[in-house]
């Protein structure tokens, strides 16, 4: 029996839950940054004017409106045959694999990330990951298995 065909490219984004988790982080701070406008206008009474609320309702507007832009920014990983490529927002890179010398995890506090390194130094992929702040995407608990698999690509393909 031989061996089901591999994909020629694989893909890695945050989960269902770190998506959610981080939206609501996202969320939060619109509401911290909103609370914050309200105590500056209260403060400087600024409320009792006819057009105090029309600034916070302008403010709420422009953070939502910055929060739905930032939700649909998603980082991803994609691997092929040639290279690792990552994105994230308007930012794009990749690195080669034979240019790849290590596949490792790095562990600061509760965050676990995925380091490439190589020619030009180490670069901290944007997924998968794990842990982080409170407004961070949180816990994956497939981050070991995304690794080993980062590592059997870089592995195959590296002397290609």
């Amino acid at each position: 029996m031989t061996d089901p065909p591999r994909a020629s490219a694989l893909e890695f984004r945050l989960t269902d839950r770190q998506r959610r988790r981080s939206g609501r982080g996202l969320v939060g701070l619109a509401a911290m940054a909103w609370s914050i406008g309200l105590v500056r206008l209260a403060v400087t009474h600024r409320l009792d004017q006819a057009g105090g609320w029309a600034g916070l309702v302008v403010l709420a507007a422009v953070l939502a409106v910055l929060v739905a832009g930032v939700r649909r920014v998603q980082p991803v990983l994609v691997l092929d045959e040639t290279a690792a490529h990552w994105r994230w927002g308007p930012r794009q890179s990749s690195m080669p694999w034979p240019e790849v010398d290590a596949v490792e995890v790095r562990e600061r506090g509760t965050a676990r990330r995925v380091v490439l390194s190589g020619p030009v130094g180490r670069v901290v992929l944007p997924v998968p990951l794990t842990g982080g702040s409170l407004v961070g995407p949180g816990v994956d608990p497939g981050l070991d298995e995304k690794v080993d698999v980062i590592r059997q690509w870089w592995q195959e393909h590296r002397r290609q």
